[in-house]
């Protein structure tokens, strides 16, 4: 797993099928080889673009801009109360438009067990738990947008 310039904390070894270990360079990395599309293979935060981007294990690479994924957050707060909380993403985050501010620019990166990631917003913000199916199913790219949406789109 790498995450540039961003730490990750972690009470264990394991994040969703990905050893977690310091390299060389600082970033954390090794992986095991698994079967599940939804768990990453890599994720790296560009700071300096304002991306999340997450290799899954499947091959698919997603890239996340830093303000979907605030308007995304999956938590009770977010979503309006528990009663709105889904594992899938509202469709309507994509039409958000959030400029750059705290509220979207990462402090860090929390492991959540080994099925999740925690986002640390620079506001403050913490809550939103991102489970892997729920970021597999943010993907903003143009083939995963219609395959939730039950559109045929051209094979790349």
């Amino acid at each position: 797993m790498v995450v540039s310039g961003c730490p990750i904390r972690s009470n264990s070894k394991w994040l969703g099928g990905i050893r977690l270990s310091k390299t060389g360079d600082g970033r954390i990395g090794e992986t095991f080889p698994m079967n599940q599309t939804e768990f990453p293979q890599r994720i790296t935060l560009n700071k300096k673009e304002n991306f999340l981007e997450i290799l899954w294990q499947d091959g698919h690479l997603s890239q996340y801009p830093l303000p979907l994924l605030r308007a995304a957050c999956p938590c009770a707060t977010c979503r309006g109360g528990h009663e709105n909380m889904r594992s899938e993403p509202d469709p309507m985050v994509f039409a958000v438009k959030l400029s750059d501010s705290p509220a979207t620019r990462i402090d860090q990166i929390e492991a959540t067990g080994q099925y999740a990631i925690t986002i640390h917003w620079q506001d403050g913000h913490h809550y939103g738990i991102y489970t892997w199916h729920y970021l597999r199913a943010l993907c903003p790219c143009s083939e995963c947008r219609g395959i939730i949406h039950g559109e045929d789109t051209p094979s790349s």
